[in-house]
């Protein structure tokens, strides 16, 4: 009977699946931006998996066999398209999800997997493009959005999420005229173009939906000698544009055409007095990802599609930020360079094109030094009033019950510290009539009172039946002081939340311009981090929300994370009291899995500014965010 048991025990942990880890989470693009999934999709056993509702994305439907979820289970699946097909599904977690990337082509979707960024990308194909001279169509694999624009005699059509062959000749073009039809891609092949090359100004009309399958445009005003290609005096005929009635070419299939890799070809550090600036010599732009991780603190940055021009060997640098550097090829293309700090820092990366080189500065986080009793920080509980935030699951609770009663508790725990604590708002009230108001009204309250740091509190929500679980925490663009200020609260937060850890995130992944209320105070010199404690609509968050034990908790974890951005004394090897250095280690693919990339950048590019007018998110079933009205 023992070994019986023995054996089916062991049978058991044969079939189990391993659990996922957040370091296996990947990022999905469609439509030419990212998409925010209640579940994020995982990198499993070389396939990329993401949850149902990914479907939406791509226009197609799908309904399972059985309302009990089961690993394997089968997955009807229709496209946009209308075909008919099936999948089974694998059981993530409590998530059913679909290998997406595998099942793209049943989609209608052309799929392209970035191993360094780990990002997916899913484009439209082309079905069609035919002109009459009165009416301009495309027909794409699935609806998609598109903008029109009109340049020089030139109709110019960007199509968003879609994928354009490397030769035209590849292209279903239909074209009873001889006005020259163009096509190519820009923004890293996220977007299609097609362009219309007239012989003259004309009206056109857009007479499809801004989101569809089927784009149809009218063109008036063209005259029988336009459309046989009679030039117009002082214009020059495109040579490109193939003569009336030429036979196509035989069709081949298009050349996949890789850039060479860039060459790594020097790393040093220089020290100007507090700061640490650390030159990444290369034989040109390369794009490149950064990450931060705590306990012990580094900051890494990956530069992708490079190699390196010979091995290096560990630098120690010595300085009161930065204990040294480590690089290392830890796959095929890319290239990891660590930096092992000694407390956490502000990090700015930007490509110097005078010199050719990755410029990496570490400085003391703005505001930092010294104790954080001598600090004024200011607390947001979100929303208020007139604005409940986001509702529970129970139907009752409102997001801005736990978001004040959390503040309370903190900035008790900080007074308590001896900390210049102030609330921009102490009861249930709402700060302007409109959310602009409101808005402005907290940033101008941490303005009025010099604060050094900004805390807002939230809980999060999304729309749909399913909820998901978790913190999460933002903090502006790429300023580097609200980077640093995020990762030292969430990274104790985490620790006593009990509830998964959804990482910490750029705003720009969610708004264009970023989140209003971190870009208002932010602009306000002051660092600003934005956390999210946890789903309304999600059972066990909403009970650990309710709990005055886990608002106790979680306000003092807050504390903590403050005292470690502006003492910086809470990483384990202070904690440990050891002054050394870790051991240094060689870089190898199991380093990588320690934080996902935050942020993606093209090295040419200075740092970004945001755009000034504000973008909706890239996905409206994506989440609550900060209300929705923080935005």
């Amino acid at each position: 009977m023992r070994h019986t048991t023995a054996f089916i025990f062991l049978l058991v942990l044969a079939l189990v699946k391993p659990p996922v880890s957040a370091a296996d989470e990947v990022a999905l693009v469609v439509g030419g931006g990212k998409i925010f999934l209640h579940t994020p999709p995982v990198f499993v056993d070389g396939s990329v998996y993401a949850p149902l509702a990914a479907l939406d994305a791509v226009g197609a439907k799908c309904e399972t066999d059985s309302k009990h979820k089961r690993d394997g289970q089968k997955v009807k699946i229709t496209s946009a398209g209308g075909k008919k097909f099936s999948c089974r599904a694998r059981l993530v977690g409590d998530e059913l999800m679909l290998p997406i990337r595998d099942i793209a082509p049943e989609l209608g979707a052309v799929a392209d997997w970035d191993e360094v960024s780990r990002i997916l990308s899913l484009r439209a194909r082309i079905e069609s493009i035919a002109f009459d001279g009165s009416e301009l169509r495309v027909t794409t694999s699935y609806p998609v959005t598109y903008a029109d624009s009109w340049w020089n005699a030139k109709l110019i059509l960007d199509l968003h999420g879609v994928q354009m062959p490397a030769r035209q000749s590849d292209l279903p073009i239909e074209n009873s005229t001889a006005i020259a039809i163009r096509t190519g891609s820009h923004d890293n092949g996220e977007t299609g173009r097609i362009v219309l090359d007239l012989p003259k100004a004309v009206e056109h009309k857009v007479k499809s939906a801004r989101k569809t399958s089927k784009i149809a445009v009218s063109i008036s005003g063209l005259r029988p000698a336009d459309l046989a290609g009679v030039i117009p005096e002082g214009r020059v005929a495109d040579e490109k544009a193939p003569p009336v009635g030429q036979p196509p070419q035989a069709e081949t299939k298009p050349p996949v055409i890789e850039l060479p890799p860039v060459s790594v070809t020097d790393i040093g550090c220089r020290k100007h007095g507090r700061r640490a600036e650390v030159r990444v010599s290369m034989s040109g732009p390369a794009k490149y990802l950064t990450s931060m991780t705590r306990q012990p603190d580094r900051f890494v940055v990956d530069i992708a599609n490079a190699v390196l021009a010979r091995e290096f060997d560990d630098m120690p640098v010595g300085h009161e930020l930065l204990q040294g550097i480590r690089v290392g090829q830890f796959a095929e293309k890319a290239v990891r360079i660590v930096m092992d700090l000694t407390r956490i820092a502000a990090p700015d990366v930007e490509w110097d094109e005078a010199s050719g080189s990755l410029v990496i500065s570490l400085r003391l986080p703005k505001n930092a030094g010294g104790s954080l009793a001598d600090k004024i920080v200011v607390i947001d509980p979100g929303h208020g009033g007139k604005d409940p935030g986001a509702g529970g699951c129970d139907g009752q609770w409102q997001e801005k019950n736990s978001n004040l009663a959390i503040a309370l508790c903190l900035q008790k725990a900080l007074s308590d510290m001896g900390v210049c604590a102030l609330m921009t708002r102490k009861t249930d009230v709402r700060l302007g009539s409109t959310k602009t108001e409101d808005l402005n009204s907290r940033a101008a309250f941490a303005r009025r009172h010099s604060a050094d740091l900004f805390v807002s509190i939230h809980g999060n929500s999304v729309s749909g039946p399913r909820s998901p679980s978790g913190i999460e925490t933002y903090y502006h663009g790429r300023e580097a002081s609200s980077m640093a200020l995020a990762y030292c609260v969430h990274s104790e937060v985490i620790t006593v939340a009990d509830l998964p850890d959804l990482k910490v995130k750029s705003d720009f992944r969610l708004y264009q311009t970023g989140l209003g209320i971190l870009r208002r105070v932010v602009s306000c010199g002051i660092p600003a981090m934005l956390i999210e404690l946890g789903f309304v609509k999600h059972p066990v968050d909403l009970a650990k929300l309710k709990d005055p034990n886990f608002q106790q908790e979680v306000a003092e974890a807050v504390v903590r994370g403050l005292r470690t951005y502006v003492e910086g004394n809470s990483s384990s090897l202070r904690q440990s009291g050891n002054p050394e250095s870790p051991p240094s280690e060689p870089i190898t693919d199991a380093e990588s899995a320690v934080e996902p990339p935050a942020e993606t950048h093209d090295a040419p590019k200075q740092t970004d500014k945001p755009a000034t007018e504000p973008q909706k998110p890239t996905s409206t079933t994506g989440p609550h965010r900060p209300g929705e009205a923080y935005k």
